[in-house]
């Protein structure tokens, strides 16, 4: 930034000088219509007692009404008088000193008519960022993490706002920080005007992510076979509550509860165990097969039973035990 200001510094020097020596030597005779001669009399410089400047230096031609021909009034108004106040900040400036900084440089000469008021007001022109900004580079940020999920940012602070100067401001990534399993965030921005790095902000905050899961649809007892009805689907924030949850109704087909659970309850996995197919004491069908040929008869269930798990079953017709495989 230092190093810009100081090329701008340069070119204005060279510019005036420019317009000087032309004038000097008789290359460039300035006129309010072409071919006539400008006297020092013909020119103006009327300072304003307010005034609003843009850069980092107070420029003649900011604070000042400046009649005088072609381009030796651009001339005029590029001169710097002294530094600008800091962006939204405001200066009193003594009119004397004005004067005699006007006074002072090479393309004013006495007999050129400038009126100053005994005390000149300077502001700096200025912009702020605002928070609908800051949200939709937060909004981009955990988007690029959470992709369409729905969420909502629920606490959201920054720390290093400031007021910038006036010119094209836009905001750069300077740091991505990580979104942990609570909902919180962090990352750095850049200010940056008219490309130029002004400032580094802070970002914080906390997000709510919504996520559709599996819930109780009523009070239901440890050793529940779930049905259809026992459960429902609701939306939840799952950075607030935790735990590995069933996202669909599927997940609890054939399950049984293996604890009690309330009204309202976002089912986990573990508070699941699969459901018997047959139980104890069950008359089943016992089924004994080998290439195309099969014996079917009944028996009685010894223990519960699970699909593709082995089990004891008495064969009623003979008495014996004998250990097959569930089938649904």
């Amino acid at each position: 930034m230092i190093r810009n200001t100081c090329i701008k510094k340069n070119l204005k020097r060279l510019y005036i000088l420019a317009i000087a020596a032309a004038i000097a030597f008789g290359l460039y005779t300035p006129g309010w219509t072409a071919g006539d001669t400008v006297k020092s009399s013909d020119v103006s410089i009327q300072v304003r007692a307010t005034a609003v400047v843009k850069g980092d230096d107070i420029l003649l031609g900011e604070i000042a009404d400046i009649q005088a021909p072609d381009f030796l009034a651009d001339g005029i108004a590029a001169l710097e008088l002294a530094p600008a106040p800091k962006p939204g900040k405001m200066n009193q400036v003594d009119g004397k000193r004005i004067r005699d900084l006007i006074m002072g440089h090479d393309l004013v000469d006495p007999e050129m008519r400038v009126t100053v008021p005994k005390r000149v007001f300077v502001k700096r022109d200025s912009q702020e960022i605002t928070d609908a900004l800051l949200k939709q580079e937060a909004d981009h940020y955990l988007t690029g993490i959470l992709g369409t999920d729905t969420y909502e940012i629920k606490q959201f602070s920054v720390r290093g706002l400031s007021v910038y100067p006036a010119g094209s401001l836009s905001l750069a990534m300077a740091r991505k920080g990580e979104l942990d399993n609570k909902g919180r965030f962090s990352f750095q921005l850049d200010v940056m005007v008219d490309d130029v790095k002004q400032d580094r902000l802070n970002i914080k905050g906390k997000v709510a992510l919504y996520k559709s899961v599996v819930c109780a649809a009523g009070d239901l007892k440890r050793g529940t076979l779930i049905t259809d009805a026992d459960v429902r689907i609701q939306q939840i924030d799952i950075f607030r509550k935790g735990g590995d949850y069933l996202t669909a109704l599927s997940d609890v087909d054939r399950m049984a509860l293996n604890t009690n659970v309330s009204l309202g309850t976002c089912l986990e996995k573990d508070d699941f165990k699969p459901a018997p197919v047959v139980k104890r004491g069950e008359v089943i069908k016992l089924v004994a097969a080998k290439n195309r040929l099969s014996i079917v008869t009944l028996g009685v269930c010894k223990e519960d039973g699970y699909v593709d798990q082995p089990v004891m079953v008495e064969n009623l017709q003979s008495g014996k035990l004998v250990r097959g495989l569930v089938r649904n």
